[in-house]
């Protein structure tokens, strides 16, 4: 599949060829084709390159609408909910997302009016008791590729380039409890699989520590664990925990506690990887004997990892 972008030149997009015979009986020959580009393609610009042209004869070429449809606006806002990059374009890029799609959308909007294919037409009539006519005409197209619907996450990648987005993780619905201390259940948000809400229940409150944990591999360096959470009730101190171990061994970790509110707030807890062969434990913890639920908004939650 092409970039979009991608502009190339069709030597012989098709040829024109009418020839009439002259004399007694003298004749006249007809030639019509057309060129319609292929899915995803705007007619930029063609040309005429005259092979044969002898008696009474004549060629013309011109462009009319295309029958295909090339991609268009609702494709490339229909595919935001499958890409999550957008969001976190509005957390770190300094890019301004409604201003490049208003230039995305105005520039989709122009290829429409490009969606023209090229109609040509040729003729030639012999001449009675005379000569006869014969007209060869080439003609050349060239094209650009402005993509399908299938390419629709290219303009957000386009769209998001100045943004400056890191490499992060949308975690999937694998969180964990060790003690079997907390009732988990997942409230399915809208259709992208990682839209999610995890309410987080102590079903032990007379235990000291409550906790789940999510466990990921990857490569040494530095990764920060960027959770939104909230209550539904008062304040309580919920503490953030990355943990690095192999076989079983803690091999590095750090902690934060932060005063978790009734309203949604991004936290953070940065930690360097030591090693590449490691399992890194991201813990949500509390000790309080609560048994309202902390809610972690999966949508605004995110891992950054080098």
């Amino acid at each position: 599949m092409p970039e979009i972008g991608h502009r190339e030149t069709i030597r012989n997009a098709f040829t024109l060829d009418a020839e009439a015979r002259g004399g007694a009986r003298p004749t006249t020959a007809r030639d019509s084709k057309q060129y319609e580009p292929p899915e995803g393609y705007i007619l930029i610009s063609h040309q005429e390159v005259e092979l044969i042209n002898r008696g009474n004869a004549t060629a013309s070429t011109g462009t009319a609408p295309a029958g295909y449809r090339i991609i268009n606006t609702n494709d490339i806002s229909g595919n935001f909910d499958s890409h999550a990059e957008w969001r976190y374009a509005k957390i770190w890029g300094k890019v301004d997302v409604d201003a490049q799609w208003k230039n995305i959308r105005q520039q989709v909007e122009e290829y429409q009016k490009l969606r023209r294919r090229i109609v040509g037409n040729a003729i030639a009539r012999g001449e009675q008791f005379g000569a006869g006519a014969h007209i060869k005409v080439r003609v050349d197209a060239v094209i650009e590729y402005v993509g399908t619907a299938a390419n629709a996450s290219q303009y957000i990648t386009k769209m998001l380039a100045p943004a400056n987005v890191p490499d992060v993780r949308v975690l999937s619905k694998t969180w964990s409890t060790i003690q079997d201390d907390v009732k988990f259940e997942y409230k399915q948000i809208s259709a992208p699989w990682w839209d999610y809400d995890l309410f987080m229940r102590s079903s032990k409150p007379e235990l000291d520590n409550h906790q789940v944990y999510y466990a990921l591999g990857g490569k040494s360096g530095v990764y920060n664990f960027l959770p939104t959470l909230k209550t539904e009730g008062g304040t309580r101190n919920v503490t953030l925990r990355v943990q690095e171990e192999i076989g079983g061994s803690i091999i590095g970790q750090k902690e934060t506690t932060y005063n978790v509110t009734s309203q949604n707030v991004r936290y953070d807890i940065s930690y360097t990887k030591q090693r590449d062969d490691t399992t890194l434990f991201l813990f949500i913890k509390w000790t309080d004997d609560r048994t309202d639920p902390i809610i972690l908004d999966n949508y605004w939650t995110f891992i950054t990892y080098p």
